[in-house]
Formats: C-alpha cells, structure tokens, sequence
C-alpha cells in the first residue's frame, strides 16, 4: 500500500504493492479492527498469498493505512494472520487457514503451535500447518471441545490458585498466540491478586516466586499447571504480575500458557487440544 508519509508504522515495514502484481484483483471494501492493544483501518485485497511454501489462491486481506497510537511502529512483525474462526472474521473474509484446507492445500484441517520459551533466531517456535509434531510434546494430547466457534473457546472444569477457586466448572476460555501472558475474569483476578500481590502495587518480592502455589487449569479433566516463575514477570530483578484484568468474562490463555504447553487447534473435529512441551 502506498501509505501517506505521515504513517509512521507503514515507513518502518516492509508494504504490499498491489501494483507489483500480476494476479491482484482490487476489492476495495472498507476494513477496520481493534485488538486488544490498537488499532487499524484500509481497506480489501485480493492475491495469491504465500505462507510457509503455501500457495492460497484468491486470498482476501486487508491493506492497512493507518494505524493510531505505536501498537505497531515498533513491532517486530509487518502484519497479522488470523487464525480463529470466520464467524469473527471483519467483513466476513474467509481467513488464510480456511483456503488453505479447501484448496488442498494441506493433508489434515488442523493446525498447531509449539512455542520455544528459550528460542534462538534458527531454533524458534513453530506453527505447522496441517498437522502435529509429536517430538514437540510429550504423552498425548487431551482434547476439549470448542464451545463456540468465534475465538478458540472452550470450556474450563476449574481452575485454582493455593486451594482458592478462581473459576468453577463451565467458566470460559480462549487460547490466544497472540497475546503474550493470560488474562482472567473478574473474580479470578482478584483471586490471583489475593494470593501474588495483595497490596495491589503491581510489584512482586522476587524471592517469593519459590514459595507461591501453581496456578492449576483442569481441561477436559487433565490438570495443567502454571508455576509461580511462569505468572510472575521477572524484568532484571523487578517482579510483576504476569497475569491481568482487561474486561473479559473469560480467560485469555496467552503465550505463558502456550509456552507450557504445545497447542493443537482441531478444526476438523471441533477441538482444542493441549499437552505438555517436551
């Protein structure tokens, strides 16, 4: 896109030309979207997009011209990839995943994430498309159904902090590569809080992080553990809470939890699956 000059997060990144392609087919529609941190707007695209050694075909996506605040002038990535369903797909664009199982693309309708806690620039995490990498995970994998097809939305048995309840049986979660610690509910942060930073400060005695209970998740009747040195941010001996409160009514499991364990996200069968990294 030829961004006006004035846009600072275009300038740094690399940009689409559509004017540099052969297969471009101009749409034009508006497009707008707010993430949990910014903001864009453009508008619609369509061309062949390439991801992983993946041709898709007539892909729809949205050209960004203009992107308030600076969510994005100092990301390290030049775009945003959904992954979730097209019921909340802007403008109701069939999302990159969706065409890439339709057009053959790949041999399984699943894809699946491994995030490296400690990755290196060529030994990094990875997305596979299509399918999972056992060698990345250890045992099998416990599945839940999604709960609603939006997010990657299931639904949790429970979930405690040092024997305090922060969610009973039925409460709501989404996992979320694309938010980096977990967000809670109300009621479960106040839980958390409680127990992690009870004067509210926002800060952490790092020589705690030894001695605080782990946060347990039950999915699909498998307790998944989140020890103290995983929801408390060590930032150069300056300790914080890792886990936040942003309006939901339901659990974001975020890169903290994704890190712990490799994700597999079943849209074939409906379902979520989760098992500890190897």
């Amino acid at each position: 896109a030829t961004c006006p000059t004035s846009n600072e997060a275009c300038q740094l990144h690399n940009k689409y030309n559509s004017s540099a392609s052969s297969t471009y087919v101009a749409n034009g529609e508006a497009f707008s979207i707010e993430y949990g941190s910014g903001s864009l707007s453009g508008f619609l695209s369509q061309d062949t997009v390439r991801v992983a050694g993946l041709t898709i075909s007539n892909q729809v996506f949205a050209e960004a011209m203009l992107e308030p605040g600076t969510s994005f002038v100092y990301s390290n990535f030049d775009g945003l990839m959904g992954m979730a369903f097209q019921q909340i797909s802007n403008d109701d664009v069939v999302p990159p995943f969706y065409n890439m199982w339709t057009q053959g693309l790949i041999s399984q309708n699943l894809f699946s994430f491994y995030l490296a806690r400690a990755g290196t620039s060529d030994q990094g995490g990875e997305m596979i498309l299509g399918g999972s990498d056992p060698s990345y995970y250890q045992g099998e994998l416990t599945y839940t159904p999604i709960s609603e097809q939006g997010y990657w939305q299931f639904s949790l048995d429970g979930a405690t902090i040092g024997g305090q309840t922060m969610c009973g049986d039925g409460c709501q979660a989404i996992a979320d590569t694309g938010t980096s610690l977990i967000v809670a509910p109300y009621y479960a942060y106040i839980a958390y809080m409680n127990v992690v930073d009870p004067d509210g400060d926002e800060l952490v005695d790092c020589s705690l992080i030894s001695s605080l209970p782990d946060m347990e998740f039950v999915i699909g009747g498998t307790t998944f553990s989140v020890p103290a040195s995983q929801y408390i941010l060590n930032s150069e001996g300056q300790c914080s809470p890792a886990v936040s409160y942003m309006g939901t009514d339901f659990w974001i499991l975020g890169d903290i939890f994704i890190g712990l364990y490799y994700t597999e996200f079943d849209m074939g069968n409906n379902r979520i699956g989760f098992a500890p990294v190897a």
